[in-house]
This record gives C-alpha cells, structure tokens and sequence, in this order.
C-alpha cells in the first residue's frame, strides 16, 4: 500500500514536471499564481489549496492525459444488458479503460491537447467533476 501510493505521487509529479517543461507559458501561469496565493513566510498547506484553481486544474490534465492507471476497477453486471448492440451477459467481468474514457471526444473537445482551463468553470472555479473523469478509478 505504500508504495503503491509513492509510485502514484512520484509518476504524477514526473508527468507534471514535463508538462511543465514542456509548456513554459503554462510553467508561468502556475508560477505566477503560487507568488500571488502563498506568501514567501511560511510553508503552503491545505488550506491554501482554494486559491490555486489554475496549478489544480493543470494537476487533473495531467491525471487526464497520463493516467495513473491505464484501467479502471473490475465491474460485473447483474443481469444481461446490451450496449451498443452487444450483448454483455449477467457476471462478466468488465474492465473499463480510463485511457480511452480520458481520449474520448465525446467528453473532451481536442483530447489529444494539453488544455488545464477545460477543469475550469466560466466563474473561475474547479471543475473536479467532469463527465468522463475518472483519476484513480473514480468519476462518474
């Protein structure tokens, strides 16, 4: 268990870091909010976290693009159902793919790009319920 919770810190900081690289405009934006929101006396904590929409939302395009897990938890269906003219029979084992969830245009217009304002709703605030998000297994 804790390295299981190392190993997904670490990755998302790594990931992070070269989305960071890899966008300096990005880079500049996060910079500059971290100046305005903490100040240089003391350490940052939680309860910081509100002023920090923008870094937050580039933390969940990270998780979005790259995913911690390229799967979802195991799900069995309790009867029969059919989706999209397929048949799925009662207990089958489905193993959602988070991957594709987090590629699919359906949910994200132009998923293959790195866009952090599509977690940020038009009043500036944190979207963390987006349809098609799932981080760690758990979404909608």
């Amino acid at each position: 268990m804790f390295s299981a919770g190392s190993e997904t810190t670490s990755s998302t900081f790594r990931w992070t870091i070269l989305y960071l690289i890899k966008y300096p405009e990005i880079q500049k934006k996060v910079h500059d909010e971290i100046d305005k929101a903490l100040p240089r006396d003391r350490l940052p904590s939680l309860l910081d976290k509100d002023q920090l929409v923008y870094t937050q939302a580039v933390i969940n395009e990270v998780l979005r693009v790259n995913p911690i897990a390229m799967f979802g938890l195991y799900h069995a269906f309790d009867k029969d159902i059919e989706i999209n003219g397929n048949c799925i029979p009662k207990d089958a084992i489905v193993l959602p793919s988070i991957l594709l969830c987090h590629n699919d245009p359906d949910y994200w217009e132009d998923p293959k790009s790195f866009k952090p304002e599509r977690f940020i709703t038009s009043d500036g605030k944190l979207d963390i319920n987006k349809e098609g998000f799932l981080p760690f297994s758990l979404g909608k």
